[in-house]
C-alpha cells in the first residue's frame, strides 16, 4: 500500500541573507507514514518541527530530497484539498466571525449550497465553537482562536492533517476536547501529524513518534517507554545533546 506521506532525504537550508548557506533546519530526513496513522513530532525550539510541516504543505521548498502526499507533490495535494494545515501562530481578520470565515474557506474549497452549510455547522460543533459562531474573532480567547484554526483545517474534509502546536493556549477542558477530536480523526482513517511541545495526553494518541534534534531525526518508531512519555523523550534529547551538542 502506498504510504500517505513519503519523505526521502529531505533537507532544508536557510540562507544567511547574502545568498550563502546559513542555518540547516532539516538534514536528510527519510520516513514513510501510513494512511490512518497518527505521528507525534517532538523536539526543542529550532529542532525543525515547524519547518517539516511547512515543507509538507508547500509553504517551503526543500533544498534537497523529496516528499509526497498520497503520491502527489505538496502543491498538487493542496490543489486537490488533500491537506488540512493548522499553523503554529494562526491569525484571522478580527472583524469577521467564525461562521463567516469558515463559510469563506468552504467556498474556496468548492463547496456550495446545503453541503457548505452542513459542513460549516459540523466544524463549528466539532470544534466547540457553536456559542461563539457569530461573534467577531477579536472577542475570542486564545483557545477560541486555536479551535477556529482547527475548524479551518477540517472544513474541506482532508485526508492528511498537519497540526502545528494544536494544543497551545488551551485550558485543561479544551485540551481534553482537542485530544478527543484528534483521536476521532485518526479513528476515521485520517493521517495526522502533530507537532507539539506538550506531551500530556500524547501517550495514548501516537502510533509512532518522531524526535528531532537540530534538524536531525534521532528516533522514529513506536513510543517504548516505562517512566512516562515525557521522561522518555527528554532522556533521548539529553543523550543526543551529550553526544553531538
Amino acid at each position: 500500500m502506498e504510504p500517505a506521506i513519503r519523505i526521502e532525504g529531505l533537507s532544508k537550508d536557510f540562507s544567511d541573507g547574502w545568498g550563502r548557506k546559513g542555518h540547516m533546519a532539516l538534514e536528510a530526513l527519510s520516513l514513510d507514514i501510513s494512511k490512518g496513522e497518527l505521528v507525534g513530532v517532538f523536539g526543542g525550539n529550532g529542532s525543525g518541527k515547524s519547518t517539516l510541516l511547512k515543507l509538507l504543505c508547500g509553504l517551503l521548498q526543500p533544498t534537497r530530497g523529496s516528499l509526497e502526499i498520497a503520491g502527489n507533490s505538496p502543491a498538487k495535494s493542496i490543489r486537490e484539498d488533500l491537506i488540512g494545515y493548522l499553523p503554529e501562530r494562526p491569525g484571522f481578520p478580527t472583524y469577521q466571525s467564525p461562521r463567516k470565515l469558515l463559510t469563506l474557506f468552504a467556498k474556496l474549497s468548492g463547496l456550495s449550497g446545503s453541503i457548505l452549510d452542513d459542513r460549516v455547522n459540523a466544524c463549528l460543533n466539532r470544534c466547540r465553537l457553536e456559542s461563539q459562531a457569530d461573534v467577531p474573532v477579536v472577542k475570542l480567547s486564545k483557545g477560541g482562536i486555536q479551535r477556529l484554526a482547527m475548524a479551518q483545517a477540517l472544513i474541506h474534509d482532508p485526508q492528511v492533517l498537519l497540526l502545528d502546536e494544536p494544543m497551545d493556549g488551551l485550558d485543561p477542558l479544551a485540551l481534553e476536547g482537542v485530544e478527543k477530536l484528534v483521536q476521532d480523526l485518526r479513528d476515521e482513517g485520517k493521517t495526522v501529524l502533530i507537532s507539539s511541545h506538550l506531551v500530556r495526553g500524547m501517550e495514548t494518541l501516537c502510533d509512532r513518534v518522531l524526535i528531532l534534534h537540530n534538524g536531525r531525526s534521532i528516533f522514529f518508531g513506536p513510543p517504548d517507554f516505562e517512566e512516562g512519555m515525557e521522561s522518555w523523550i527528554l532522556k533521548r534529547l539529553r543523550d543526543e545533546e551529550a553526544v553531538h551538542g
